[in-house]
This record gives structure tokens, C-alpha cells and sequence, in this order.
């Protein structure tokens, strides 16, 4: 099976799928298109043509007026007609958010992680914040803790502050916390399920999808979206001086679970029509 992904920032998920999938062949009808670009849609279109069955992993299910919120006027039309020509292409469809799965009506798929791991051991930096400064992943949180704490606090990640995939991993490995809150559900980036396969304790909202799944509770700390920042760096405080990280991380079995192997097996497979 070809994957069609132009981001360099999610080979790590593409590789979860190509190495879960091995043992169903080599599904040469197939071909899943993991980022919206201009030359995969070139790409699709052609093997549509040749008879091969298109799926689309939709990371951002939003309107045009949301598209224009981030982006100017010329990106938003582009990206709207790339989504109906995929659309129009596409043999199924599916999204990494459930309440954009429910939403649109197509299927769920979480981000898959290809390391699972299992070390328990000391963490020296308090707070990590990965990728770029989101104004939707809680600047205004970051700013608060960088100010009213002594937290040893790391950024990387993001356009200015480029790492490459082995210090990125050292990076989850020695993080406590990773802040990753959203203020909505839309486009969320793959770094919960990134954080959490490395036994991070991971700051979220009640719009990251993780917040339902019970069996993860020890392993992210929920501050809902209307919390102030300042009760909020307060809160984290708290939790960073009474949490036990070596030993309370969850285990590598109910990671799994949801963003590994036995994920693809429950979500993935079924939506590829993989026997």
C-alpha cells in the first residue's frame, strides 16, 4: 500500500502504519493519502485512474470561515477546492477526532506512534511544549508558567526551533509534562499520543480526545478550557510537586491499546480493508 504524505512532521505516524500493515501484504490496490498537497492529489487522481482505491486521513475537518480565522483568503480557497477534489476521489474517508467523526459521519482512526516505551526512569525538564506556539494550544498558559514558576521549561520543535527525530525522543523521555492543551477539537496536532508513548504526563482540555478514556487517567492531567491561566499555573504547581513520574506513567499495554499496534488492529485495518 502507497502512502502519499508530503510532512516531514508525521513520518513518525506514517511509519507506525507501514509497520503495523506489513503483516497484511503489500495491498498494491491501495493507496492512503495522508496530507492534503497539490502533488497528492496529482498522485491519487492517478491511481484512481489505474483502479486503485483512494483513503483519505482527514486531519482538519473545518469550514471555510474557520479556515479564514488562520489563513488568508487564497490558502482558504485552495484548501476547500483540495478537499472536495478528495472528497470526490477518495474510497473512504477518516479522521483522528472522534467528535469530528461523529460530526461528519466518517470514520475514526486515531494517530498512531510506532515506539511504545517502557522505561521508568528520572525526568529533568518540568514542562515541554512541542511544536509551534499554537494560539490554540494555550500560549497565554505557557507565558503564565515561564513567569510565576522556576519550572525548568523547554520549547523545540516549532519553525524556529527545529529538532530532528533522535533529540526529539530524548526530549519526550526526559519531559514530566508536556503542554498540549487546545481550546477546540480542530486540527489537534499528534502530540498527545506522541507524549503519552513515551510515559509523559500530558496537559490537556476536555476537547483532546483522550479526556474520555479512563484507562489513561493517571497519564494526563485535564484543565478544562475556561480555567484562567493563572488558576492554572497554580493547579500545575501543585501537581508537578505531588506526582510520582518515575513510577505512575501508564502502562505500555493500554498505550497500546489506543496508539499502537491494537489500535491499528481495532480502527486502522477495518477502515483499509485489511484482511
Amino acid at each position: 500500500m502507497k502512502i502519499l504524505n508530503t510532512r516531514e512532521n508525521l513520518n513518525n505516524e506514517v511509519l507506525a502504519i507501514k509497520t503495523y500493515a506489513k503483516r497484511y501484504g503489500t495491498q498494491k490496490n491501495k493507496a492512503l493519502v495522508y496530507n492534503l498537497s497539490l502533488g497528492n492529489l496529482f498522485q491519487s487522481i492517478i491511481a484512481r485512474f489505474r483502479g486503485k482505491k483512494i483513503y483519505w486521513y482527514r486531519h482538519e475537518c473545518t469550514t471555510f470561515l474557520e479556515k479564514l480565522e488562520n489563513n488568508n483568503f487564497f490558502y482558504a480557497v485552495l484548501t476547500i477546492l483540495g478537499e472536495i477534489a478528495f472528497s470526490l476521489i477518495s474510497t473512504k474517508i477518516c479522521t483522528g477526532s472522534p467528535l469530528t467523526s461523529k460530526k461528519y459521519k466518517i470514520d475514526f482512526c486515531p494517530l498512531l506512534k510506532p515506539v511504545i516505551s517502557s522505561d521508568k526512569h528520572e525526568r529533568d525538564i518540568d514542562i515541554l511544549y512541542f511544536g509551534r506556539e499554537d494560539p490554540r494550544r494555550s500560549p497565554q498558559l505557557l507565558a503564565s508558567l515561564k513567569k510565576n514558576t522556576n519550572f525548568k521549561i523547554v520549547q523545540a520543535g516549532g519553525p524556529e526551533n527545529r529538532v530532528t527525530e533522535q533529540e526529539k525522543t530524548e526530549l519526550f523521555r526526559r519531559a514530566k509534562i508536556v503542554l498540549n492543551r487546545y481550546t477546540n477539537s480542530i486540527g489537534q496536532s499528534g502530540v498527545t499520543p506522541e507524549a503519552l508513548s513515551y510515559g509523559c504526563v500530558v496537559i490537556i482540555s476536555e476537547y483532546d480526545y483522550v479526556s474520555n478514556i479512563c484507562e489513561l487517567q493517571n497519564n494526563f492531567f485535564l484543565i478544562k478550557s475556561y480555567i484562567s491561566d493563572d488558576s492554572a499555573t497554580k493547579m500545575i504547581r501543585t501537581y508537578i510537586k505531588n506526582f510520582d513520574f518515575v513510577h505512575n506513567s501508564a502502562s505500555v499495554n493500554r498505550i497500546d491499546k489506543y496508539f499502537g499496534r491494537q489500535a491499528f488492529e481495532n480502527y486502522w485495518a477495518p477502515f483499509l480493508d485489511l484482511r
